[in-house]
């Protein structure tokens, strides 16, 4: 049974940070690259030792090379799910998260009653004004002073709650919770 979670919300929530996080607990990784690519397409993640017990490998879709990670850093939805695919089809456990994946409820919902796939969405629910304040330190930190147009986040923020409510009245297991209540709901999914 491959446990596949998808981390939903609004730039700015904290999804690559969760990940990021996650990536911490596994110390051995290797990265996968596409051809023409720079940065790795996937990571591929392991953590070894007899008293862990734990030995399925873990799929990170995208890289996190820079602040907004994660299957943004994909070309396509497409590629994406086909990653995800691959993954489940070897019993891998898989985490991913991106702006790119949100709008597609469809998708999500076909893995989520997919055979020998648990599937779980977490929502961040960290709220818009914290979203907006996370984006403009990003900008910041990037040297971009700007005013920032709040329109297409606060936008985005109803897209993906309109796609969450779709999802949980299609079935699909959803998480909603904060930024540290999700990284401790995937180290609980993921059986750390």
């Amino acid at each position: 049974m491959s446990i596949v979670v998808n981390l939903r919300g609004t730039s700015g929530a904290g999804k690559s940070t969760v990940v990021r996080r996650i990536m911490e607990l596994y110390p051995n990784h290797s990265m996968n690259y596409a051809e023409g690519r720079r940065q790795p397409e996937s990571y591929f993640l392991r953590r070894t030792g007899v008293s862990l017990g734990l030995k399925i490998p873990l799929i990170i879709p995208g890289h996190y090379a820079t602040p907004c990670g994660g299957c943004d850093t994909i070309k396509t939805p497409d590629r994406v799910y086909q990653i995800v695919a691959q993954a489940t089809s070897v019993g891998s456990d898989v985490l991913y998260e991106g702006i790119i994946v949100q709008d597609d409820t469809t998708r999500a919902l076909a893995l989520s009653r997919a055979p020998g796939v648990d599937f779980s969405i977490i929502a961040l629910t960290t709220p818009i004004e914290d979203c907006l304040a996370a984006i403009r330190d990003r900008r910041a930190a990037r040297g971009d002073d700007r005013p920032l147009d709040e329109k297409n986040t606060r936008e985005r923020a109803r897209r993906v709650e309109s796609g969450l409510r779709k999802m949980e009245a299609s079935g699909a297991k959803v998480y909603r919770l904060d930024r540290e209540g999700a990284f401790l709901k995937v180290k609980e999914l993921l059986g750390l």
